[in-house]
């Protein structure tokens, strides 16, 4: 967990922010959010989790012009943090892909975040809060992209378009549209009405590894290492260890996926992937699953009208 001190943005120095051509008038919002934030400024996001997905899609958005805000839980697992913004609920700050994120600590320091260019809003306040000073557009949840038993969004704030990623979510009744999140084929449609797949399929497999790659809490707790993404282990190497209990390489190759020391996890919580090719290189940038799912939450919101000119509707799913 970052300093609780630690809203200070003065490390990142933004060019000048240009016109947008998805830019919109939002008067009304003009009256509520800082003077910081313009009126003219594109759709304001609140994406839920830190993982790779929710990264992606906090990724995309912000390149298309969007403010966006990630919410998620204090110290999340997230194991894929050379493809997320996780670290910056630790280290204060991430990168990914030519995008920074600011971890605010204050809800008061997020409009400042989010008003600059090429720049995410990271926080640990719940989204309701978040939601309550910002006024955003619309909420999108990525926490069950990987599976999972979601709550209904829709409705839960009035006028407040809403996005649900992975099977949790089925459209209307769960959410506004859904996105496609399973392994296989598919992955990236979206629907404002219809089923998408219940189950995500099988994992692909990863250098000739298959789910043996990946090492998972035996229990809660707190996840403790000494190593780093990328770092190359050996197989029965240790990789760290949950409250006590000793977790060790099951194969060898570069850490693909490493939970951040001090992590909160659950009991079958994913804490580490490790990938048999060995190269570093390769654990690091935007998961190309995750930028099929952020793909379609682009056109979910083009169907939704939110972002003018996206194609949405030629991808709805019927069945």
């Amino acid at each position: 967990m970052p300093d609780a001190d630690r809203d200070d943005t003065s490390w990142y120095v933004p060019p000048a922010r240009s016109g947008s051509a998805l830019a919109r008038p939002r008067s009304a919002r003009a009256n509520v959010l800082p003077r910081r934030r313009a009126p003219s400024a594109g759709p304001l996001a609140i994406v839920l989790g830190s993982d790779e997905v929710a990264s992606a899609i906090a990724h995309d958005l912000r390149t298309m012009g969007c403010a966006v805000v990630l919410s998620d839980d204090i110290d999340p697992p997230g194991a894929l943090r050379g493809m997320a913004f996780v670290n910056a609920w630790y280290l204060g700050s991430a990168e990914l892909d030519g995008i920074a994120a600011c971890f605010c600590s204050s809800v008061k320091s997020i409009p400042e975040v989010i008003d600059r260019q090429q720049l995410v809003a990271a926080t640990s306040w719940s989204w309701q809060g978040v939601a309550a000073l910002l006024h955003p557009d619309v909420l999108i949840d990525a926490r069950f992209a990987n599976g999972g038993v979601a709550e209904p969004l829709r409705g839960r704030v009035p006028g407040l378009f809403t996005i649900g990623c992975g099977p949790a979510y089925q459209a209307p009744a769960h959410a506004d549209a859904v996105v496609n999140t399973s392994f296989g084929t598919g992955c990236g449609d979206m629907t404002i009405e219809g089923l998408l797949p219940e189950t995500l399929g099988e994992r692909p497999r990863l250098g000739g590894a298959g789910d043996e790659r990946f090492v998972v809490a035996p229990r809660s707790g707190r996840f403790r290492t000494q190593l780093r993404i990328g770092d190359f282990v050996q197989a029965r190497d240790p990789i760290g260890d949950v409250n006590g209990t000793a977790l060790a390489a099951p194969i060898s190759g570069a850490l693909r996926g490493l939970s951040a020391r001090g992590a909160r996890v659950r009991n079958g919580t994913t804490v580490a992937e490790i990938d048999p090719r060995g190269e570093p290189s390769l654990c690091f940038g935007l998961d190309p699953r995750a930028t099929k799912i952020a793909a379609g939450v682009v056109r979910a919101l083009g169907a939704l009208a939110i972002l003018p000119g996206q194609s949405g509707l030629d991808m709805r799913v019927d069945s």
